[in-house]
């Protein structure tokens, strides 16, 4: 499952981006970071995980696999919110060090944990 920003209704529709910015929990989140996080809280498991090729790849060649959301910012939101929805305990502690290295601050990842408490899918 890939999205696409330019190509998804999801980050392209106006009214969706509107609605992403009415829902923010707090003026930390953009609305495409308002949207990595609805994904995450609809994707599941699988979407955290890299097969056995693509883990071979990445640890022989160097070669990453295609995340699901092209800007590596986003995508750290969204697998942050896959993991902590889904209280993946093994997965949660490598996925904040992630985040926090591709630029998600504590009051974001603090946001994310409240949203996930709350169990509303939406921000």
């Amino acid at each position: 499952m890939t999205y696409h920003f330019y190509e998804s209704d999801v980050f392209s529709s106006d009214l969706r981006i509107s609605q992403a910015i009415a829902q923010a929990p707090s003026p930390e989140f953009s609305a495409f970071e308002s949207m990595a996080v609805w994904l995450g809280m609809h994707d599941g498991p699988e979407t955290l995980r890299s097969g056995l090729v693509a883990r071979w790849l990445e640890k022989l060649c160097g070669i990453l696999p295609r995340r699901p959301l092209t800007d590596p910012h986003l995508e750290s939101i969204r697998r942050v919110t896959v993991a902590l929805r889904l209280g993946l305990a093994r997965r949660i502690a490598g996925e904040l060090e992630a985040a926090r290295e591709a630029g998600v601050s504590e009051p974001q990842i603090e946001a994310i944990r409240d949203r996930v408490r709350s169990g509303r899918p939406s921000l």
